[in-house]
Parts: structure tokens; sequence; C-alpha cells
């Protein structure tokens, strides 16, 4: 499937302290052996997975989402924790799952 950049208009440029922002079901997501993250959530798969460090950059995790039956969606946005990165995925997730005009 097409993995296409997801940029949501309600993301402002600063992400909110972890107290001030939702907490992540973290009782959802299992631990892969490759230490990925994963959890099927409103009715979509999510990924939360961990890249290295780039040149002089520092590491950081990402998250992918598949809604059944549709395309894979990768958001651009990287996290140093990965409880903000799985809160962000279920966000995104959540999101897509509601119907048009509610």
């Amino acid at each position: 499937m097409t993995a296409f950049r997801y940029a949501s208009a309600a993301r402002s440029c600063q992400t909110p302290a972890m107290s001030a922002s939702r907490h992540a079901t973290v009782s959802a997501w299992q631990r892969d052996e490759d230490g990925s993250y994963r959890a099927d959530l409103h009715g979509s798969a999510l990924r939360v997975k961990w890249s290295p460090a780039e040149a002089a950059g520092r590491g950081s995790f990402g998250w992918t989402l598949e809604p059944t039956g549709g395309e894979k969606v990768e958001d651009d946005e990287r996290f140093e924790e990965p409880e903000r990165c799985m809160a962000a995925a279920e966000r995104a997730a959540e999101g897509m799952a509601k119907p048009e005009g509610g």
C-alpha cells in the first residue's frame, strides 16, 4: 500500500507537555521482538517504531497506522518518548474512525 504523510491541521508547532496532553492506552500496546510497538485501536492497526539517530541528531519514535480497508498513514512528527508517540497515533486513528460530519 502507498504510504503518505499525515498532517493534522489541529496539531500546533509545539507538542504539549505530557501532563497537558492525552495519555496513550499503554495496556493496548504490545512490544514486538524488534523493539517496536503495535496495537489495534479505533479500527486501525497502529505501529510505533524507533529510528536511530541520523548524522549528529538523536534517535526518535515515529508512528504509522493502517485503517481496515484503507491506505497506510505515516506521520512525519518525531517523538523522544514512545508513550507520546503512541498517544499521537491513537488520536490520529480515533480521528479517522469518526464518521464524516461527526
